[in-house]
């Protein structure tokens, strides 16, 4: 079985590099099938994380600065395509030119992979205009898959596909947990970028560090946006660090107390698979799509009616003051992960490839 994947960052250290690589490496070491990952807009050729050495990667340095870009890259896409004669090609990257490979990549299956939402198109929510016209197109390009693939049930309100499938991500289990923590790190964990919600994280701690001025805010991700990350920096807000990317984030999530997480929408966010997976619990806003699939309110963790900005605030002085319900919620975190094991989610996988 042959597979190639088009993807985009797919280098970084977003989620969907990371669940690119658990996934590709799976497939080449459980059933030996040969992958290939074409890939755009990376900044290094270099990994972030680690990838089997017998994938092969193609960087294309292409940018989309219009439409009329779309037929040169995607005669380059073609040309590799054709040579590697895959059994199926995965779309994974989600940005607007995507969706154009319903006209271009023709001839053999195509699945469309999606780890987010439709909104995310929208680079200026404010253009009317333009956003009429990227939900005009893509809305007539995303049918013609063959298949689109989902993390989780929600997402389908998005997607009126004829052939839909749902496979949340998985997360490899751990052993290495230390469930007793007298930490007074609370983290954060996800790139710097509009949809993340940082403003309005810093709005909710900087009410909660002068009563607890030995407890900080932690916060690991990428700076994608330089001049967001510049705006927050210039808050000044006390006991927050920004940490930028880190290759071990197991190792800063045991030694945090607990995690928040503040985006505007999401689609299946491997942070919070990792933070429960790893023994700690979280505080975070009921945003689309999928978030209420993963955190369950008041067992594993705290899931808080989306901008009631003083609900969550009452959420994180509460975890900070009772030791007691933090070690209860720790105590089911990674239990509330049994549909997201390796093993029935590669399952799904599995079924697909061999319908082929």
């Amino acid at each position: 079985m042959k597979i190639v994947y088009l993807s985009t960052k797919i280098s970084d250290s977003g989620g969907t590099a990371k669940i690119t690589s658990l996934k590709a490496n799976n497939f080449i070491e459980k059933w030996g099938f040969e992958v290939s990952i074409i890939s755009t807009n990376d900044e290094t050729e270099t990994p972030f994380y680690s990838f089997d050495s017998r994938i092969k990667f193609y960087f294309l340095k292409s940018k989309m600065t219009n439409l009329f870009a779309l037929i040169p890259f995607y005669k380059r896409v073609q040309k590799i395509i054709n040579e590697i004669n895959p059994n199926v090609v995965i779309v994974n990257d989600n940005g607007f030119k995507a969706y154009f490979s319903t006209l271009f990549l023709l001839g053999r299956p195509l699945w469309f992979e999606i780890h987010g939402s439709r909104a995310f198109l929208y680079k200026n929510k404010n253009n009317r205009v333009k956003n009429f016209f990227i939900t005009w197109i893509s809305d007539r390009l995303y049918t013609k898959f063959d298949r689109i693939i989902l993390l989780n049930e929600e997402s389908k309100t998005e997607w009126h596909h004829a052939v839909v499938d749902v496979i949340p991500n998985f997360i490899e289990s751990t052993s290495e947990l230390s469930m007793e923590c007298d930490s007074k790190e609370i983290i954060a964990i996800g790139r710097v970028s509009a949809e993340k919600g940082y403003d309005r994280m810093l709005t909710i701690f900087e009410k909660i560090s002068s009563d607890y001025p030995d407890w900080s805010l932690h916060i690991y991700g990428k700076y994608e946006d330089q001049l967001l990350l510049e705006g927050l920096l210039a808050r000044n807000a006390k006991q927050v660090f920004f940490h930028g990317e880190t290759s071990n984030i197991s190792k800063n999530i045991r030694n945090s107390a607990f995690m928040i997480h503040t985006a505007y929408k999401e689609g299946m966010p491997m942070a919070l698979l990792e933070v429960l997976n790893n023994g700690r619990t979280v505080v975070v806003f009921d945003v689309p799509f999928g978030i209420n699939e993963i955190v369950r309110d008041q067992y594993n963790g705290f899931l808080i009616v989306d901008g009631n900005l003083a609900e969550f605030e009452e959420k994180i002085r509460l975890l900070i003051r009772d030791e007691k319900l933090r070690a209860s919620l720790e105590d089911r975190a990674k239990k509330s992960l049994v549909d997201y094991q390796l093993e029935p989610i590669l399952a799904k996988w599995k079924r697909l490839f061999d319908a082929l």
